[in-house]
């Protein structure tokens, strides 16, 4: 499964600008996704904001855990974390991904996305999670 194939082809997606292998969409208003493929490209790192979409903020999370992505995706754990993220204006201290295995994010509409996270332990979206 090729995660990039996947989401250039959801309704409406556009690219991220300025980031590489990325996208953004928002099938509502007020609902918006972006995401960016991991340094190896096997992953897909993923924000959701509802009502609260800050597209500097986004670049600054996808760019944060694509950098830090093979540590922060090693050995397939379900959630980890890379300390020191910041943000002018934000409080955020922690990039931290959630794997399919916690979050449910695709299990709907796109369920073979969803399971080559559950699966194959190293492909499939990633949550990316901002902690303060």
């Amino acid at each position: 499964m090729d995660p990039a194939a996947v989401v250039s082809g959801f309704p409406g997606v556009e690219e991220f600008a300025g980031v590489s292998d990325a996208w953004h969409w928002s099938p509502v208003p007020g609902l918006d996704f972006a995401a960016a493929l991991s340094a190896d490209g096997r992953h897909l790192l993923q924000v959701n904001a509802r009502d609260t979409y800050d597209e500097g903020l986004v670049r600054a999370t996808l760019l944060a855990a694509r950098e830090n992505s093979s540590r922060l995706l090693a050995d397939g754990v379900l959630l980890g974390a890379q300390p020191g993220f910041r943000f002018p204006g934000r409080d955020f201290e922690v990039v931290a991904p959630a794997r399919p295995g916690v979050h449910r994010y695709h299990e709907v509409q796109q369920p073979e996305l969803q399971h080559a996270g559950e699966v194959q332990r190293g492909a499939g979206p990633c949550g990316v999670v901002l902690c303060a």
